[in-house]
């Protein structure tokens, strides 16, 4: 064989091995761009997303601030059901007033002064277990029941009706705990998929001027203390949290929490 025809050959093969090499990286590169998913990701919607993650200066309960590796399961049922009433009510579906002789009869049976009730809405069962499968998926399920939105909005579930009835209670009431939190950054994985946001957090006893690292009030923060209506210490002793969400749909619903920097 002629050196022409060899170099023809391999020039020939070289070329061959080429474009297959091209062709695989074209393929995987076309998968991995997923045009077929919009970016819904941006400083507004992650500002938004943040802001619905609920603190409770009221109460104490398991949140996504537990202080260790926290999914859907680790959650209070009072905590969910405060998520789904409160993703009701930003969209504005609580457009109905109620009048007082609409509460229902098992519940004014259990108020000794009924000029301290104060109806606001009334919910279908069906509506608030739409909410929680937005905020976390279909397949979650919760046990419906009563719950304390805060010290004076409470929430009647009434089984009969499978209706929930809000209300709040006409009196002064002042927040035991102080919680601060801020957001300090957000990443994005898994071609926008996975939405991770960052941030620190402190919940204290306003009436010792103790602080924790959790919502349950367990893990103490020895670093920082509450007096004076404000945190004394420094701001860099606050411990981080990491929140994963997971792309479903048309929006981000919650997978985990955890404390990253103890």
């Amino acid at each position: 064989m002629k050196l022409r025809e060899k170099l023809l050959i391999g020039a020939s093969v070289t070329l061959l091995v080429v474009l297959i090499i091209l062709l695989f990286i074209w393929i995987f590169s076309f998968e991995g761009k997923r045009e077929d998913i919009p970016s819904i990701i941006n400083d507004e919607y992650v500002e938004n997303l943040y802001q619905s993650i609920l603190v409770d200066e009221d109460y104490t309960h398991y949140s996504y601030y537990n202080g260790f590796f926290s999914k859907y399961n680790n959650l209070a049922v009072e905590y969910i059901s405060n998520m789904a009433y409160n993703y009701i009510k930003n969209k504005n579906e609580l457009n109905i007033n109620l009048a007082k002789n609409e509460l229902p009869n098992a519940l004014l049976a259990e108020i000794t002064d009924l000029d301290q009730i104060i109806p606001k809405y009334k919910i279908d069962l069906e509506t608030f277990n739409k909410a929680i499968k937005y905020l976390y998926g279909e397949d979650v399920k919760i046990k419906n029941e009563s719950f304390n939105i805060d010290a004076k909005t409470k929430a009647y579930y009434t089984p009969e009706e499978n209706c929930i009835y809000i209300y709040e209670v006409n009196e002064n009431v002042e927040s035991p705990y102080y919680v601060y939190r801020e957001k300090e950054s957000y990443e994005v994985r898994d071609n926008k998929e996975t939405l991770i946001i960052y941030d620190r957090f402190i919940k204290c006893n306003k009436s010792n001027g103790q602080c924790y690292n959790d919502e349950k009030m367990s893990n103490p923060n020895h670093s920082i203390t509450y007096s004076n209506g404000k945190l004394q210490g420094s701001l860099s002793n606050l411990v981080r949290y990491k929140h994963t969400f997971k792309l479903s749909g048309d929006h981000f619903i919650w997978q985990n929490s955890d404390l990253i920097d103890k």
